[in-house]
């Protein structure tokens, strides 16, 4: 029985993977959770290279974005909570298991950057335009989640599986979110220290 699949999008980013893989394994190895690593990628990806004594397939989707990879991951998944990592996270073992830690807490944990505790490095641009795409979806939305667009994500598997009509790109998260509490699935957020590399 698999305890927990990670899936990695992994859209230009090979040479991120290979390394990304030994930490979670190790990470979670010591974490004592059976976990199985998926990447997924697009056809014209260039192939990443699967590191020795670290188990892990690749997936091809079938259709470009960020969304189809996710949901890729999501029909591959065999574990019974699937936590979605972007392959330039820094620090992704730390991230990892602190949601690992708190799956009990809900069905769907989000490591957010901006609750208590949490923060995000990354460009000033970009930084604005996150707060500002955050702030309009959780007035719309009234949700009471920070984060909307975070994509460190750990999912109770029944809480994905009934999934539908998602989006192919990034704004497939607010969508899974939205259907999520449509079918109400509990959420919560974390903080995390978010610095992609």
């Amino acid at each position: 029985m698999i305890d927990l699949t990670v899936v990695v999008p992994a859209h230009g980013e090979a040479a991120l993977v290979a390394p990304l893989l030994s930490r979670l394994h190790e990470a979670l190895s010591a974490a004592s959770c059976r976990a199985e690593l998926l990447v997924v990628q697009e056809r014209t990806e260039p192939p990443v290279r699967v590191p020795a004594g670290v188990t892990a397939r690749v997936v091809v989707q079938p259709a470009p974005g960020y969304g189809e990879a996710l949901q890729a991951g999501f029909r591959e998944a065999t574990g019974a909570w699937v936590l979605t990592l972007d392959a330039d996270t820094g620090d992704a073992p730390a991230i990892a298991t602190a949601l690992w830690a708190r799956r009990h807490e809900a069905d769907l944990v989000i490591g957010s950057r901006y609750v208590a505790g949490g923060s995000a490095r990354m460009p000033a641009v970009r930084a604005t335009l996150s707060r500002a795409l955050n702030a309009v979806f959780s007035r719309g939305l009234s949700f009471g989640v920070r984060d909307l667009s975070s994509g460190l994500r750990l999912y109770r598997r029944e809480a994905i599986r009934g999934l539908r009509d998602l989006p192919a790109q990034l704004d497939v998260l607010q969508a899974i979110l939205v259907q999520v509490y449509a079918e109400g699935w509990t959420v919560a957020e974390v903080p995390v220290q978010y610095a992609p590399v």
